[in-house]
């Protein structure tokens, strides 16, 4: 990199951490009582926070247009369930190729808040083909919706979009919004160019609209004016100016990390904390929500390549939520086990424990406790089929062979 572009790249640096310094000091705003799209906070902002969280929301809506002719899906293959789900990839005519890895189960929210499993459905991947009312004056780069719109993932997957050019990735900004536009908002990416292709990488924990443009600081400051509606939008709009210029493998940017940091525990302070310091206190029935937050900022943090240094916090963060989901599957794991022949199981019930196992196994992964993880699949498998759902994951990952199924099980169920 030469001189003048280093200069240019530490400008736009400052200028950015004085955006977030702003953020952090924008006026006192009352928490907002207006309904969100999507998947919420368990509590209304967070005692733990010394900032002013959530934002007065005043969102903007964009409209995209989408081009179903291109879009690819994974219905090839023939039972899409909730713990294993396929990529979709695909390419468009002007040379954009994009590609998800939904990673662990699929899942929807039921009338009372709650998830369920989101059981045979087609993740679908469609590029947009134009976009009225952005707010940048150079239009996107690349944008595409993932659908069903609303539903959620167990863990993060990752979205990438691949573009023609080379781009200063701190000009670029990615950006999000429900449905085809609504609740537009700044979103997090990291973003690599070379040999005449620019990606961004998006780490994505719900289905919606997904995009990278390029933009000024002052239209990114003019979008801090707009706070979306959905509280852990507002805190999207904050984090996404930082991390398309964080190298993880680089420590030229050593005082930008550390504002990456600040932001990312400061997330983590309204997301989640609160929930974690009354975790025993939590209904069974909305400890799978803590986990989706948690699991979410977690794919924020690993963007970044900070997980080396929040590594005990997640650790110690993962074995509480095992803990506890498994105190949680406890209760309702013996009408599944235990369960008479010929009888049929409460398909409700048993949503609600797959959820919790499902959620319990990935905590044991992120512990390296890949016995335990076995375990979780082999006990969801056999309630799943107890209750005559359809297939949760590849027959071969529920099989008890090698190295996962030589340790005891981690829960014995109730008598």
């Amino acid at each position: 990199m030469s001189s003048n572009r280093r200069g240019i790249r530490y400008i736009w640096i400052g200028l950015m951490v004085v955006l977030l310094s702003c953020l952090s000091t924008s006026q006192s705003a009352t928490k907002s009582t207006q309904k969100s799209t999507g998947v919420v906070p368990s509590a209304e902002g967070n005692s733990a926070s010394d900032d002013d969280f959530p934002r007065t929301p005043d969102p903007i809506t964009i409209s995209a247009t989408l081009d179903p002719a291109q879009a690819a899906d994974n219905s090839e293959f023939e039972t899409p369930g909730m713990i294993f789900n396929w990529p979709v990839d695909g390419e468009t005519t002007d040379g954009m190729k994009f590609n998800l890895m939904p990673e662990g189960g699929l899942l929807s929210l039921d009338a009372d808040g709650g998830l369920q499993p989101a059981f045979g459905s087609i993740v679908t991947v469609t590029p947009v083909s134009a976009i009225a009312d952005l707010p940048f004056s150079q239009g996107y780069l690349a944008a595409v919706h993932i659908g069903p719109d609303g539903l959620l993932m167990i863990s993060p997957g990752s979205l990438s979009l691949a573009f023609p050019g080379d781009y200063d990735k701190t000009q670029l900004i990615g950006f999000a919004a429900d449905g085809n536009g609504e609740d537009f908002h700044l979103f997090p990416i990291t973003v690599d160019s070379y040999d005449g292709t620019t990606t961004a990488y998006f780490s994505v924990s719900h289905f919606s609209l997904y995009g990278v443009a390029l933009a000024t600081l002052q239209e990114i400051e003019a979008q801090t004016a707009h706070p979306p509606a959905n509280p852990v939008s507002q805190d999207d709009d904050e984090l996404a100016p930082l991390l398309p210029l964080v190298d993880p493998f680089s420590e030229e940017l050593t005082p930008l990390q550390s504002t990456v940091q600040l932001q990312l525990n400061k997330s983590y302070n309204r997301m989640i904390k609160r929930d974690m310091d009354r975790l025993a206190d939590i209904p069974c029935n909305r400890v799978d929500v803590t986990a989706y937050y948690f699991n979410a900022w977690l794919g924020k943090v690993e963007a970044a390549g900070q997980s080396s240094h929040f590594d005990q916090q997640i650790k110690r963060d993962a074995a509480a939520l095992l803990d506890r989901l498994t105190e949680c599957v406890k209760v309702t794991c013996d009408t599944c086990l235990n369960n008479a022949p010929g009888n049929k199981l409460d398909k409700d019930s048993v949503n609600t424990l797959l959820v919790l196992a499902a959620f319990a196994g990935d905590m044991a992964r992120i512990l390296d406790r890949m016995d335990e993880v076995g375990f979780w699949l082999r006990l969801s498998s056999h309630c799943a089929d107890e209750a005559g759902l359809p297939p949760i994951a590849p027959s071969a990952i529920g099989d008890c062979e090698g190295a996962q199924c030589q340790t005891s099980e981690p829960l014995v169920c109730k008598e």
